[in-house]
C-alpha cells in the first residue's frame, strides 16, 4: 500500500512538474505571440465611409446645395465572424427581417472582402432597425453601422445630369484602383465623372469586442475625410423651368393622343438644353421622363430597378446626349451656310421656286407646304423652310462633286463628342461617302445629298450638338467647349479643378456669312415658322424650327433651335420633343421657358 502511494505522488510530481514545464513554455516563451493573437480575437478595426463631396447649383448667382449626405443606419455583415455551418441560417432570418431575397444576402457575403463588414442594407426603416437591434444575439456576425449616403435635396431634378452611385461592381474594382466590395462609386451623370474628386479617403475605427464579436469600446482610429465639392453653372430656377415646361406639354400632349390617332400615341420623351453662347456653360439641361435619385441612396430594391428598366418610355435614358435622332430642318443651318459658302446664292433677290415637289428620275421628294412655296430668295426659303428649295441645293452641290455640308457640319460640331464633362455622350454621325462604304451601304448618291440637306438620311445629332451648333452662330462663330461644373473645392477651400471657356474650333465661314445667318434666323421669328410662338416676344428671338421624320407608323420628332435677345445674346437652347409630331409643340416648349427667363408685359384690358 505505501508503495502504491509512492508511486501515485511520483506520478502527481510529474505530471504538475510537466505542466509547470507547460505553462512556462506558454507564458514565457510564447507568451508575447498568443497575447498578440488574444488582442486580435478582441480588437477589430472597422473602416468608416467617408462623407462623398457635395454638389451645388446656383440661385441668383449663390451657391445652394443640391446633393448632400445623412447619416443612415446599415445592417452589415462580418464574414470571418458567421461561425462554420450558420451562414444559410442567418442568410434566411436577415432575408425575413429585412425583405430581402436570402440568395441575394448569400451571394453578397460569398462576392465580400474578409473581414470588412458587407453591407447588406442601407438606409433600414426605424422598423427594420428596431427588429435588427432585438435579434442581434441570434444572429453572430450581423452589426449596425451608422454610414453617409446621399441625400438629394430636391430628389428628381436634374437627375440625368447630376447622377447616382451604386455599389461599385466586380468589373469595376478590377478597372479601379482603391475599392472594395460593398464601397459606392458614381454610376453615371457628374457622380461618376466627377467620382475622383467626389470620393472621399475612409476612416477606420478600432474596436474592442466581446466574446460574441459585439462591440465594447472604442479604442482609437483614424477619421475619414470627405471628397471634394463640385459647384455647378446649372441655374436652379431655370432647371425647375425646364423640366416644368417640358413635362407639362409633353403630357398635354399625351392626352391629347388619347382622343386623336393622327398624335400616334403622342412623344415618348423630351429633352431641352440652355447655354450661355460666349461662354458654354450650361445653365439648364432637361430630360424627360425622369426618376427621383433618392431611390437610389440606400440601394434600390431590385424590383424597383427593374421596374425602371423595363419602362417603355426609358426613363434612365439622358435624351440630351444619349439619342441621335435626325435633326431635321434645324439642319437648314448649316446646309444653308454651305449654300452660301459654295453655291453664291443671292441672299435677297429670287434664287429658286417651289411647286411643291422636286423630282429626280423616278423619284420624288415633297415639300411639307402643299402646293410649294413659289419664287423664293434665300432669306425666305430658310424662313419658310422650304423643303424644296433645299433639295435643290443639295443636288446642285451634290453635282460639283463637293462635300461642303458635311464639311461645315464636322466645323459645328456634328459628328464629333463635345467634350461636356458627362458620362455616355454619343457622337451621332455625319455620313458621307467613305461613310457609306465602310458601312457596306453602298456608294454615295444624289438622293443622299438632297436628304441630308434637309437634315434626314443618316443624319444623326443629339440635342447637345444641335445647341453647340446655334450657340455658334450666336456668339458670331465660335463652336464652344459645352460645361457643367464651374470649380471643385476641397474641405480646406482650395480650387482643385476650374471650368474655363474653352474654345473647340473656329469653322472656316467668314464672319459676313455668319451675320446672314444671324438675320435669317432672326427673320424665321418674323414671318417664318417661328412667327406662331416668338413673333410678338420681346427682345426678339432668333431661331429655326425643325419636324424630323421617322419611320412609319411613328410620329415625327419636333425641334426648336434658337438664341435670344437676337442682337446680344443671352442665352441659347435648345428642344427636343421625341416623337412629338410637329415642330410647333417644341416651339411652345421654348416660349414658356423664356416667358420665365424674360417675363412678358401683359396688354393693358380696356375698361
Amino acid at each position: 500500500m505505501e508503495r502504491r502511494i509512492k508511486i501515485g505522488g511520483l506520478i502527481c510530481i510529474v505530471i504538475f512538474s510537466l505542466l509547470l514545464l507547460r505553462l512556462g513554455q506558454l507564458q514565457i516563451i510564447h507568451g508575447e505571440d498568443y497575447n498578440r493573437l488574444s488582442d486580435s480575437n478582441r480588437i477589430e478595426n472597422r473602416p468608416i465611409p467617408a462623407p462623398r463631396g457635395r454638389i451645388f447649383m446656383q440661385k441668383n448667382g449663390e451657391p445652394i446645395i443640391a446633393v448632400s449626405n445623412r447619416l443612415a443606419y446599415s445592417a452589415s455583415v462580418i464574414p470571418a465572424n458567421i461561425p462554420p455551418g450558420e451562414l444559410e441560417r442567418i442568410c434566411q432570418e436577415l432575408g425575413r427581417l429585412l425583405d430581402m431575397d436570402p440568395s441575394e444576402i448569400e451571394e453578397r457575403i460569398a462576392n465580400a472582402q474578409r473581414p470588412l463588414p458587407v453591407r447588406i442594407k442601407r438606409n433600414l426603416t426605424s422598423q427594420q432597425l428596431l427588429l435588427i437591434e432585438e435579434n442581434l444575439s441570434m444572429l453572430p456576425g450581423v452589426i449596425i453601422e451608422k454610414i453617409p449616403i446621399r441625400d438629394n435635396v430636391y430628389g428628381s431634378l436634374a437627375a440625368h445630369l447630376l447622377g447616382y452611385v451604386g455599389e461599385v461592381s466586380l468589373a469595376e474594382i478590377s478597372r479601379f484602383e482603391g475599392y472594395r466590395s460593398g464601397d459606392l462609386i458614381g454610376k453615371n451623370g457628374l457622380e461618376r465623372y466627377y467620382e475622383s474628386y467626389l470620393r472621399g479617403v475612409d476612416g477606420v475605427r478600432q474596436i474592442e469586442v466581446n466574446a460574441h464579436r459585439m462591440e465594447i469600446a472604442t479604442l482609437g482610429g483614424r477619421d475619414p475625410q470627405p471628397g471634394a465639392d463640385l459647384f455647378l453653372n446649372i441655374d436652379l430656377e431655370l432647371q425647375k423651368v425646364a423640366e416644368q415646361v417640358l413635362e407639362e406639354k409633353i403630357l398635354e400632349l399625351q392626352e391629347l393622343a388619347e382622343e386623336d390617332e393622327e398624335l400616334l400615341g403622342g412623344p415618348t420623351g423630351g429633352a431641352f438644353i440652355a447655354m450661355e453662347p460666349n461662354t458654354g456653360k450650361i445653365l439648364a439641361m432637361a430630360s424627360y421622363p425622369t426618376f427621383d435619385l433618392n431611390l437610389f441612396a440606400g440601394g434600390i430594391a431590385r424590383e424597383e430597378l427593374e421596374k425602371l428598366q423595363n419602362n417603355y418610355h426609358r426613363p434612365f435614358l439622358d435624351r440630351n446626349l444619349q439619342i441621335t435622332p435626325a435633326p431635321g430642318s434645324t439642319f437648314k443651318v448649316v446646309s444653308g451656310l454651305a449654300v452660301l459658302k459654295d453655291l453664291s446664292v443671292s441672299k435677297t433677290r429670287n434664287v429658286t421656286s417651289c411647286s411643291g415637289t422636286f423630282s429626280l428620275g423616278p423619284q420624288e421628294w415633297k415639300c411639307w407646304r402643299d402646293g410649294g412655296h413659289g419664287n423664293l430668295t434665300f432669306f425666305e426659303a430658310l424662313a419658310h423652310s422650304c423643303n424644296v428649295a433645299f433639295y435643290r441645293w443639295g443636288y446642285e452641290l451634290h453635282n460639283e462633286g463637293n462635300d461642303t455640308i458635311q464639311q461645315v457640319a464636322r466645323d459645328f460640331g456634328f459628328g464629333h463628342l463635345s467634350g461636356i464633362d458627362l458620362p455616355n455622350e454619343k457622337a451621332g454621325i455625319v455620313p458621307d461617302r467613305n461613310w457609306k462604304m465602310d458601312n457596306l451601304v453602298g456608294p454615295w448618291v444624289p438622293g443622299d445629298s438632297v436628304n441630308m440637306a434637309i437634315g434626314q438620311g443618316d443624319l444623326q445629332s443629339t440635342p447637345l450638338q444641335l445647341v453647340n451648333m446655334i450657340n455658334t452662330i450666336a456668339n458670331g462663330g465660335y463652336l464652344m467647349q459645352p460645361y457643367i461644373v464651374d470649380r471643385v473645392v476641397d474641405l480646406n477651400g482650395e480650387i482643385l479643378f476650374e471650368g474655363k471657356p474653352q474654345v473647340i474650333k473656329t469653322p472656316d465661314i467668314s464672319r459676313d456669312l455668319i451675320e446672314t445667318m444671324q438675320t435669317a434666323l432672326v427673320e424665321v421669328t418674323e414671318y417664318g415658322t417661328g412667327l406662331r410662338g416668338f413673333g410678338d416676344f420681346e427682345p426678339r428671338v432668333a431661331g429655326k424650327t425643325g419636324t424630323a421624320q421617322t419611320v412609319p407608323g411613328q410620329a415625327n420628332h419636333g425641334w426648336y433651335a434658337g438664341y435670344v435677345p437676337a442682337d446680344n445674346p443671352e442665352i441659347s437652347f435648345v428642344v427636343f420633343l421625341e416623337h412629338g409630331n410637329d415642330s410647333g409643340f417644341a416651339v411652345d416648349v421654348g416660349r414658356a421657358f423664356l416667358e420665365h427667363y424674360f417675363p412678358q408685359e401683359e396688354e393693358a384690358i380696356e375698361e
